[in-house]
């Protein structure tokens, strides 16, 4: 669990985009503030797009992972559109694999 500091405070007034740049500059809290403040939508479209299959917590970890993992990657300029689509092929991917793993 991320845990929020007195300087994450301070960062919640930065916009997504410098709080990537501080965090690829070195800046420890500015990955936990940009989480905090996205966290429970990826769990909601997540949720959404599994239909309560049971591993939203588990594939909202491994979101916010790839998200750590392709910091260094991320554009401003990116349509919502393919993010969406992003989301929408990894959670069906993965939902169907899960489905098919416990289905008796």
């Amino acid at each position: 669990m991320m845990t929020c500091t007195a300087n994450t405070g301070s960062l919640a007034l930065f916009t997504d985009s410098d709080l990537i740049r501080l965090t690829l500059e070195g800046e420890p809290d500015g990955f936990t503030v940009l989480m905090h403040r996205h966290l429970g939508a990826i769990k909601r479209r997540i949720g959404f797009m599994l239909q309560g299959d049971g591993v939203t917590e588990d594939l909202t970890q491994e979101v916010v992972l790839k998200a750590w993992r392709f910091l260094s990657t991320f554009r401003a300029d990116a349509d919502s559109d393919d993010v969406d689509q992003s989301f929408r092929s990894d959670g069906d991917q993965r939902g169907a694999k899960r489905r098919e793993a416990f289905s008796v």
